[in-house]
């Protein structure tokens, strides 16, 4: 029995766990890539709001350091991002690469709506309203489920599956 139970402690070690109940390293790095691809979003949302002072002549002055100092942070998150992705996935066939960049941000921004959703339906009078926001809550978060499960497909493929061989086209031609 203790070396069924050393076993287990070992294979919990390799996926990264601290104890049972821990999710795997390689969910929690998924979740951090989910925060760096928001903050992404974030800081694009902010600079466009400072390109708009700027276009409107306001602070001119003050509004060129926060756009440099935004830019530079932008690029810092997205060379952050681009550090960490390869530690996940190893799939760069076919454009999933980019795609797995865009599920962790989409994953992510549904659990956001849904959250709001749900704050909404707390602060709704009307129960009707209520139940519809808390209807599209549930939606929100069974799309983030979907495409987080999504991710978790690709890992597994990706651990699991030899490199593609890509032959000639010649060799696939009839003799």
């Amino acid at each position: 029995m203790e070396k069924e139970e050393e076993k287990l402690k070992r294979a919990e070690e390799m996926l990264g766990r601290i104890n049972l109940a821990d999710v795997d390293r390689d969910e929690d790095l998924i979740w951090a890539l989910a925060d760096l691809w928001n903050i992404e979003k974030h800081l694009n949302q902010a600079i466009n709001n400072v390109v708009e002072k700027l276009n409107a002549g306001e602070d001119v002055e003050y509004n060129e350091k926060l756009l440099q100092l935004l830019q530079e942070t932008m690029k810092m998150i997205r060379e952050e991002r681009a550090k960490h992705l390869p530690r996940i996935y190893y799939l760069k066939e076919f454009g999933l690469w980019c795609s797995v960049k865009h599920l962790v941000g989409a994953m992510m921004q549904f659990g956001e709506v849904g959250a709001k959703d749900i704050h909404m339906a707390l602060e709704e009078k009307d129960e009707q309203r209520r139940k519809e926001l808390l209807e599209l809550a549930k939606k929100d978060f069974e799309t983030s489920k979907t495409l987080h499960d999504i991710l978790l497909m690709f890992k597994v493929f990706s651990k699991n599956t030899k490199p593609l061989t890509i032959k000639p086209i010649e060799e696939h031609k009839p003799k």
